[in-house]
This record gives C-alpha cells, structure tokens and sequence, in this order.
C-alpha cells in the first residue's frame, strides 16, 4: 500500500512540475546533485576525492610482485607519489615511466619521486611522431595541452606556448621491450584519445591491462566525444566510471555519458 501511494505521488509530482517554465531551475538544481552524486565534475583533484585512490590500492591486490605503470601527463608528481606509497605499502615493486612535456615541472617530479624506480620523459604523447605546439596560462605553469583550450580554468596565453617532441606510445613500448603494462594513466587535457590512438597495436595485443583516462571540458576544444573512446576501446576493454569506492560498470554506449564535465574512466 504504501509503495502504491509513494509511486502515485511520484506521478502526481512529475504531472506538476516536469517541462514546466517556472520549475525549470528545481530541475537543474537537481541535476546537478545528481552528477554530484555518480561523481561526475566533484572532487576535489586528489586521489582520496575522485576514487583513483581505490583504484590503484585494487592494482596491487594481484598476486603479482612486480608492477608497470605509465604516468601520461605527470604534471608535478602526485599521481606517481601515490602510486609508489600505496605499492611500498603492499610490498610490491613498481617502476613508472613518467610523461611530462612541460620542463619547467621535471626538477620538482625529480625531487618528489627521488629514490624510487621512475624514468622521466620530456615529450608529449599523442598519435604521431614528430613535434607539436603545447599551449599554456604563463611560465613554469602545471598546465598545458596540445590543445589551445577554449574553456579552462585558467586563460592559456598565446605567447607561453612551446614546442616539444611528441611520440607515439606503440613506439615508446617498443623501444622500452615492455611486454605488460599494468597500469596507463592519462591525463592529457583533452588529448587522452590521441594518446590511446598512438597506442592502437598495444591495445589489439593486450598489451595493456589497465587503462584510466580522463573526459571532460578540454574535450570541447578537441571535439572529442565519448563515443570515441566507446568505439576504440570497448572491444578490448570493459569500461568503468570511477566512484569514490570503486568502479561502475559502463555496459553500452549511451548519449547521456556525452557530459563534458571532468569524470575518471577505467
């Protein structure tokens, strides 16, 4: 009886309000605790906010002792950090080849990571080798993209821009003889669908066992779309949103995962 009450209400609330002009701004209120709530655009940055923090510690649950990770987009070295305290705590060995084309971050990468097992790049990632255009807000900045962001949270100037190398991962692998990497992390504002497409043999061969990457505003100005990612890597891979204790199963493609704002992906 009260289940019969609770859903003609339901219907009763829906009649009321749903389309209506002068309920419009209840509706997106309520939209947007329902993307707080599946963990989509919160969080604060930090591993322990977003549900990386699960992630990873679920990594090294494996029987195995010895561990790869690729760390695309280092930024200053936390992701890294994380990674090397949660597997010290596990008692697994873990070398991470690090990615991070902006110089001016390399020594404080360096510092953060000094004494573990690292190896640091100074080029892009991406689905070609050659040399490409990095975009940023000002000198020394923690952020840049390949691509000139029409929406970020800080204004990229024109004249901070630079050139690096850029390579493609297939070739990176083969030229490192890595048979497995257990872990790629990407985070290459907007630009983690070139890196995947770089890597195209490695993802065929199962190469890679686990992949996270990153969808969000940046992706407005690649004009990338989630179903770029679907499309690449759903075949090979199941695909996860990550929450903050643990991962939610992605079974089929769907419009309503084209929501530009920042979500992790497994």
């Amino acid at each position: 009886m009260i289940k019969y009450i609770l859903r003609q209400l339901k219907v009763i609330i829906l009649n009321l309000t749903a389309g209506k002009l002068r309920f419009q701004h209840f509706w997106e209120v309520l939209g947007n605790i329902s993307l707080f709530g599946r963990n989509i655009g919160g969080g604060s940055g930090k591993q322990e906010s977003t549900g990386e923090q699960i992630l990873l510690e679920d990594l090294f649950k494996s029987n195995k002792k010895d561990f790869v990770v690729f760390d695309v987009g280092t930024n200053v070295g936390n992701y890294s950090k994380r990674v090397f305290d949660i597997a010290n705590r596990q008692n697994k060995n873990v070398r991470i080849y690090c990615f991070e084309p902006s110089r001016s971050l390399q020594s404080e990468i360096n510092a953060k990571l000094s004494g573990q097992d690292f190896e640091l790049f100074s080029c892009a990632l991406g689905n070609y080798n050659g040399t490409v255009t990095m975009y940023t807000d000002s000198p020394g900045s923690d952020l840049s993209s390949i691509y000139n962001l029409e929406i970020s949270y800080r204004e990229f100037i024109d004249e901070n821009k630079f050139d690096v190398e850029i390579k493609r991962l297939d070739d990176v692998i083969d030229d490192l003889s890595i048979d497995t990497i257990d872990l790629l992390k990407i985070d290459a504002e907007g630009a983690d669908l070139n890196v995947l497409e770089g890597a195209s043999k490695a993802i065929a061969n199962l190469v890679i066992d686990r992949i996270q990457f990153e969808f969000g505003p940046p992706n407005i100005t690649s004009r990338i779309f989630f179903k770029d990612f679907w499309d690449l890597l759903h075949e090979e891979y199941r695909i996860y949103r990550i929450v903050l204790d643990g991962q939610y199963p992605i079974p089929n493609y769907s419009v309503t995962l084209e929501n530009f704002q920042t979500t992790n992906f497994v």
